[in-house]
């Protein structure tokens, strides 16, 4: 665990406008989130946005400085903060719950756990916006992406295989093609998958946005055949 947890005396202190728990929520960082729990630390929103530390961690980037999460580890962070009593369903300053800014970075693990105890699941943001909206706009950008990093990871697979003595430069231009390609399948695959849990949990998938948008809508825009049929 990184010292800035253990070294900073006032735990529920403001960094910036916001607390320590909303750090190790923001990196998924299960055993500093537990640590900080038990310390006393309050799962408070901050202060300007009001992000709760669940907003935080649905937030979290997963292609930040190639930092990947573990499979599991968000479910696990969603645990600790719930059991915490942090509230799911508060809005920040821009309406949007945590399970809004989950279907932005398409962690469905989050969605999973608060579906497991029989929360309500279809509130909307100021926009109208479910959170099967928000994932069915989100998708469009790895999509869009896609094309240019198979491209690239192929250019660099084909330049590594005909060359028996592989300069560092080309593993290495090999090694961060082949990041950025799986990675864009891992996020495509998560947008989906968030979108077939939210079906399976009985989410309208009709409800129009103040644009007059359906998830189905958004999902044809995106490009994804496979999505916009699974919400036809």
């Amino acid at each position: 665990m990184h010292k800035l947890y253990h070294d900073i005396e006032d735990k529920q202190a403001l960094l910036g406008k916001e607390t320590l728990l909303h750090i190790a929520a923001k990196w998924a960082d299960a055993e500093a989130i537990k640590y900080l729990l038990e310390q006393g630390v309050r799962p408070v929103p901050s202060e300007g946005m009001e992000n709760t530390p669940l907003h935080a961690l649905a937030g979290a980037n997963k292609r930040y400085q190639q930092y990947i999460i573990a499979d599991g580890t968000i479910a696990q962070c969603t645990e600790l903060l719930l059991d915490a009593k942090t509230s799911w369903m508060r809005k920040n300053a821009d309406g949007a719950t945590c399970l809004h800014f989950a279907a932005r970075e398409g962690h469905y693990e989050m969605f999973e756990v608060i579906h497991k105890r029989g929360h309500k699941l279809d509130m909307t943001d100021m926009s109208g916006n479910t959170a099967m909206h928000i994932a069915c706009q989100y998708i469009s950008s790895p999509i869009r992406s896609m094309p240019n990093r198979q491209a690239r990871y192929e250019a660099a697979l084909k330049a590594l295989q005909e060359n028996p003595n592989p300069s560092e430069y080309d593993q290495r231009r090999f090694k961060d093609d082949e990041w950025q390609y799986q990675t864009g399948l891992r996020e495509i695959d998560g947008y989906f998958k968030w979108v077939e849990i939210m079906l399976e949990a009985g989410v309208d998938p009709e409800i129009k946005n103040k644009s007059g948008d359906t998830a189905h809508d958004l999902a044809v825009r995106s490009g994804d055949k496979k999505l916009a049929a699974l919400l036809k």
